[in-house]
């Protein structure tokens, strides 16, 4: 079997106005989500799928960067590989292209959801096989003036069976603290709660915000400080007993070691693109979480059906899930590419059964949403 050609859809999709018109941080509103689509095709007629949902001002690759480096220089390098060969194409890709992890993690989940079908399995059993089939939630509440409407929106979510919420904060410690104690009132104490800072703090201002949320039983907070502060990201992880979960820092593979040798993290936070590199790296964080002893969880860049069902397949074998994991782009997005998007009830995700990753794509909907087609074969040219 070899790799015959791909096929690249930027895709553009708004949000759900049910849930957020613009979905705002301490860094600004993202209305628009884009996307990269890719389909990977073989000479038996298996296709591979593969996703990424670059954000640029947290990710640091923008989706016209990302199709650039697929078209021009991982696509023609890969296509006549056999797509069984993973460690052979990351070698290839890394060498080609030292940096660009986001651009190869669509090309890692279409390699697993080739294998997948082949082998007529779910990828979660190249995997390691599933600890659970059903993954509990987490609700995302973005930033707004007005603490009452984020209050609404947490109670939208724990309507729906939700027991864990996520909260942008970020606007200065006095603010942060109001919200976090009208939360509490009006939420109650039962519900997890977990803030995400987005890292416009300094670190002296993040420890002191940090611990003046203790009192509020926190479950965790996202990257406090900007993403370069490993240092500084130390300094409030150990200020704290609030688990400490970095996001923007965790950005390749080797960044997970730097986290881990300064003590910045309490709590990895996983994505299909984050440390960049689909599941390949991913597993190589679960191992790395187990030998540390540092709990991981799946959280969500409003993905995708492609990269959301690839992600709960990864959670459903994580062994130790202390945390609930995010699947928010099925729900809170104004639309999908997918025939099948995963089942969301009751606050957990259904693990998909399909094989392969275990969702279609609808060619309608790919149409309605992608922005044209870029299609790399075999005349295409690897550019040095």
């Amino acid at each position: 079997m070899k790799i015959t050609k791909m096929e690249i859809y930027p895709i553009s999709v708004g949000m759900n106005p049910e849930y957020f018109t613009s979905l705002k941080s301490a860094l600004g509103p993202w209305s628009v989500c884009r996307y990269i689509v890719i389909k990977m095709y073989t000479n038996e007629g298996v296709i591979g799928l593969g996703e990424v949902p670059p954000v640029m001002f947290c990710s640091r690759e923008g989706q016209s960067t990302i199709t650039a480096v697929i078209k021009d220089y991982l696509a023609p390098l890969i296509i006549g590989k056999d797509p069984f060969n993973i460690e052979e194409i990351w070698k290839e890709m890394d060498k080609l292209v030292p940096g660009s992890p986001l651009a190869k993690s669509p090309i890692d989940i279409a390699l697993y959801d080739i294998l997948g079908k082949v082998l007529n399995v779910p990828i979660c059993k190249l995997l390691g096989g599933i600890v659970r089939e059903r993954i509990p939630l987490t609700g995302v509440v973005g930033y707004d003036e007005s603490i009452n409407n984020m209050i609404k929106l947490g109670e939208k979510w724990m309507n729906q069976g939700y027991k864990s919420l996520r909260f942008k904060i970020g606007r200065g410690l006095k603010k942060d603290e109001e919200l976090l104690k009208a939360i509490r009132k009006d939420l109650g104490e039962e519900v997890k709660i977990r803030a995400d800072v987005n890292q416009v703090y300094t670190p002296d201002e993040a420890v002191k915000v940090v611990k003046t949320l203790e009192k509020y039983d926190m479950e965790a907070i996202e990257q406090p400080v900007p993403w370069y502060d490993i240092k500084g990201l130390s300094l409030v992880n150990k200020s704290s007993h609030i688990p400490i979960m970095p996001h923007e820092s965790l950005y390749n593979i080797h960044d997970a070691i730097q986290l881990i040798n300064n003590d910045a993290i309490s709590l990895f936070g996983l994505k299909m693109y984050r440390p960049g590199g689909g599941l390949s790296n991913a597993l190589k964080v679960r191992t790395l979480s187990e030998l540390y002893d540092i709990p991981c969880t799946i959280i969500s860049c409003l993905e995708l059906g492609v990269s959301t069902a690839a992600s709960m397949q990864f959670a459903s074998t994580i062994k130790r899930l202390d945390f609930a994991c995010e699947a928010t782009g099925p729900v809170a997005l104004g639309g999908d590419v997918v025939k099948n998007p995963i089942i969301i009830k009751e606050g957990y995700a259904e693990v998909p059964q399909g094989i392969g990753i275990g969702v279609e794509l609808d060619k309608d909907k790919l149409k309605k949403y992608s922005e044209g087609i870029i299609v790399c074969d075999e005349t295409l040219e690897v550019k040095s």
